[in-house]
């Protein structure tokens, strides 16, 4: 009972998650409960799907396990990115923003938030959302 209301609840999100930023979306969730009252494992995953403006398809993959998410970015399949954070709650969404031709993703991953973006040679960066970048000088 208790897992056909989070899915349903998962489904009464959806359209609020898939916004004009967005290329293409799609979500996944599992729930697993087990063990005795004593130790209870929790887990759950879920997906979205996004274009990056020019071609490739990104992934954003969350695996949530007994108060740990791991975040996994895949870019054409490949991953790019992979971090794991302690967190209290479940709630995971991305959101696809561009600004003067830079691509960057809003991720909330439990109580954080943060900016994920690829650099020029496609390396991708993680940080908390407010956080600039840090600067790199052009010349010495």
């Amino acid at each position: 009972m208790k897992s056909a209301a989070l899915i349903l609840a998962g489904l009464l999100l959806l359209p609020a998650a898939a916004s004009a930023e967005s290329t293409a979306f799609f979500s996944s969730s599992a729930w697993h409960l087990s063990g005795t009252e004593a130790a209870v494992t929790s887990r759950s995953s879920s997906s979205l799907l996004y274009t990056d403006g020019t071609g490739r398809l990104t992934a954003f993959s969350m695996e949530l396990e007994d108060g740990v998410m791991t975040l996994t970015i895949r870019q054409d399949g490949a991953v790019v990115c992979r971090r794991a954070y302690p967190v209290s709650s479940g709630d995971f969404a991305v959101s696809r923003r561009e600004d003067n031709g830079r691509v960057y993703f809003l991720i909330t991953a439990g109580e954080r938030h943060l900016i994920a973006e690829p650099d020029r040679s496609g390396l991708w960066s993680i940080r908390p959302a407010g956080e600039e970048p840090a600067a790199v000088p052009l010349a010495l």
